[in-house]
């Protein structure tokens, strides 16, 4: 090879579902040319440079403690009971994940030095040099490639990083994010419509709440994106108490805060939300040089670890170590049963309140510190949790010798098992349409290293498509519908009265004040008001517009109440280094887009005339703008780039679990269980819809929970 070498890197493989022509494309994404000069500058580095490169990250990292340590003695830590308290209970690192991180961030030091020594001076683009960077190893015998290799082989394999459906997209190749976009504030405020002329028209007739509490219980599965901490764990905090921007000298290099400079607010520049970025990962699974991943603190399987646990500790959290059932308040009073409350030790890593009051305040506990998000997410932790602890006392009735651990075990795998044909059979064809489902339905059971790792796309953007959804207010659905029941279970009688109309009084709630602060008490009344309510009211039709809840509040000399989702969304994609809405769109359609108007095909011109407010470039829309822009497939929830993203990692979820064998004298018992037996089993409601997804309808009739859940 003479003057030149072309170096291909194969970042990305086609998947495919089943060998079949349904072909996500995501593939060979780069052909990177490299120049045998340019190799040459990488190559002919020294041991002693490569291991100074090293030396200059733990001094930098050190560095970096310094300033921390002056803002602990200054208190510039996050409050409990703050808005980015909540915003931290979204993103709460373990000790693990920040101990995993911080290594992370020293080879991230450690490839800075060498790119901006070697690579900069000599305009060898940050992309470039990344890739050849990372085809070299950690010096071997130094403290940092030892504790990386621990990491990767010995007690650290819980948490994975998220993988990439498209290279990472940053400024200088390695993390830098861009600083040329549109401020995440400001796109969200232009996103929203000013005007609601008729508050119906923005509701899906389709599809109720539950859909979007589904959402939101799988994200919490598969998907959980940390922040990075300080060295000795402390929160970061990147605005002041009264949400202004903090001085200079107090910013953590950490911090990328969502800064409030849209021209109505001129008089208030500085004004702030925290954003801390998200704790990283190896790259590439390997110990060597390059740009890190974002780590992912989530099991990457649909095991229900958001109610278990996927620590130790966790686990030993919510089990009781008595008959195999989970811990539970009122856990004598079967069917009544609710989530264990917190100890007070542990409150604050669950609810977002003020140490005055946390001795007052209604906190549960669950495997995910997320628990608390919303009352959509109590309930359905509840029920699933409500669901192992029958399951585990029919077993013990049936094999009175089992021990502990082995009902524990047994009746978590069934409960997994119910949740897993839930979300494929009844779920995922209602958002991404039952053609599609049917064929990752249909597809066969495998296993491959990928299946380990949840996609950026999926995890930052495409199941976040529920927040579009989601009404500021429960209201209370008094009385069921009004639709005759068309079918009944197992041969019941067919003559039941048919359920009386809906009626509307107060509301269950107002989202905003429930955001990791349970305000009332969940007793067997107010639990099933939210249960049911949410089976009939109306989900918001899936658009780019937010509800108030979900959005900033920032009024002059008035602290903001609550955190903007959308703007938060928008700043995690680009931190994670997620390529422009546009790219992902042009490979899930194969077409190519060149101009706005290339996007109507996909997105309303009055979505569209929105996007164009916000920016002003159409290749610099964020994945989670666009996506929630576009308008739904026919018989979907979402638009053809959510559809093909969500698709992509669910072809990759169902696989079989060789534990699941033993489990086969149940399965054949599960094979009728829907979500309607599910709550039904789990509740004291009286009648449900048989598609639990859906409104109430003469196609979707509602029926009696007459006949207990076959277990």
């Amino acid at each position: 090879m003479l003057g030149r070498t072309w170096i291909l890197i194969l970042l990305f493989q086609i998947q495919r579902i089943g060998g079949s022509t349904f072909d996500y494309n995501f593939q060979n994404a780069s052909t990177a040319f490299i120049s045998e000069k340019e190799w040459k500058v990488i190559n002919s580095l020294t041991s002693d440079e490569w291991e100074g490169f090293l030396t200059d990250a733990v001094l930098s990292y050190n560095q970096d403690q310094r300033l921390e340590k002056n803002l602990l003695k200054r208190r510039i830590i996050v409050e409990n009971g703050s808005i980015s308290h909540a915003q931290l209970l979204d993103t709460l690192p373990s000790d693990s994940a920040q101990r995993r991180s911080s290594i992370s961030e020293k080879i991230l030091k450690a490839s800075l030095c060498a790119y901006n020594s070697k690579c900069a001076p000599l305009n060898i683009n940050g992309d470039k040099c990344e890739l050849m960077l990372s085809k070299k190893e950690l010096p071997k015998n130094t403290d940092l490639a030892r504790q990386c290799n621990e990491i990767l082989h010995n007690h650290y394999k819980d948490y994975h990083s998220f993988r990439r459906l498209l290279p990472r997209h940053y400024k200088d190749g390695f993390h830098q994010m861009f600083n040329h976009l549109p401020n995440p504030l400001v796109i969200s405020r232009k996103l929203q419509q000013l005007e609601k002329e008729n508050g119906e028209q923005f509701n899906d007739n389709d599809k109720n709440l539950a859909i979007i509490q589904w959402a939101q219980f799988i994200e919490h599965d598969l998907s959980k994106p940390v922040v990075m901490s300080m060295y000795d764990g402390s929160s970061i905090e990147c605005c002041d108490n009264k949400n202004y921007k903090l001085q200079p000298r107090f910013h953590h290099p950490a911090c990328a805060p969502l800064l409030n400079e849209d021209i109505l607010f001129k008089e208030d520049p500085d004004t702030c939300l925290t954003y801390v970025r998200s704790a990283l990962a190896i790259g590439r699974n390997n110990c060597t040089f390059a740009a890190p991943e974002k780590l992912n603190q989530a099991t990457a399987t649909l095991d229900l670890s958001q109610l278990y646990g996927s620590t130790k500790e966790e686990k030993n959290y919510m089990r009781s170590y008595k008959d195999g059932l989970l811990k539970s308040t009122n856990s004598l009073k079967h069917g009544e049963e609710i989530l264990p409350l917190g100890p007070h030790e542990l409150i604050h890593k669950f609810c977002s309140v003020k140490e005055a009051v946390m001795d007052k305040q209604l906190c549960f506990m669950a495997g995910d510190s997320r628990v608390n998000n919303n009352p959509y997410t109590i309930v359905i932790y509840t029920i699933f949790m409500r669901n192992h602890n029958n399951i585990a006392r029919k077993l013990k009735v049936k094999h009175p010798q089992w021990n502990d651990e082995m009902l524990f075990e047994k009746a978590k795998a069934i409960n997994i098992l119910m949740y897993r044909r839930i979300v494929f059979e009844e779920w995922l064809p209602e958002v991404i349409g039952n053609s599609l489902a049917t064929k990752i339905n249909n597809q066969t059971a495998r296993y491959d290293e990928q299946m380990q790792q949840i996609s950026n796309e999926f995890g930052i953007a495409g199941i976040r498509f529920f927040f579009s959804m989601i009404p500021d207010v429960l209201r209370n659905s008094n009385h069921l519908v009004e639709y005759t029941v068309l079918s009944s279970r197992s041969g019941q009688d067919k003559n039941v009265s048919p359920p009386p109309i809906v009626t509307y009084s107060s509301n269950v709630f107002t989202l905003k004040k429930e955001i990791y602060k349970p305000s009332f008490e969940y007793t067997t009344k107010k639990f099933n008001d939210v249960l049911y309510s949410l089976l009939h009211q109306k989900a918001m039709k899936m658009d780019a517009t937010y509800e108030t809840s979900f959005l900033s509040d920032f009024v002059r000399d008035v602290p903001p109440t609550h955190f903007d989702a959308l703007g938060f969304d928008i700043q995690r994609s680009r931190d994670h280094g997620l390529q422009p809405y546009v790219n992902y769109l042009q490979v899930c359609q194969k077409i190519k887009i060149n101009n706005w108007n290339d996007l109507k095909k996909f997105i309303t011109l009055k979505e569209l005339n929105k996007l164009k407010s916000a920016y002003r470039n159409f290749m610099d829309i964020d994945l989670i703008a666009g996506g929630i822009s576009e308008s739904p497939v026919p018989g979907a929830t979402v638009g053809p780039t959510f559809q093909c993203i969500i698709a992509e990692q669910f072809s990759k979820l169902l696989y079989r679990e060789e534990a699941w064998d033993e489990l086969l004298p149940f399965l054949n018992e599960l094979k009728g269980i829907t979500g309607a037996d599910l709550l039904c089993a789990n509740s004291n409601l009286l009648y449900v819809p048989s598609n639990i997804f859906r409104i109430f309808s003469k196609s979707n009739p509602s029926v009696p929970c007459s006949v207990s859940l076959k277990q």
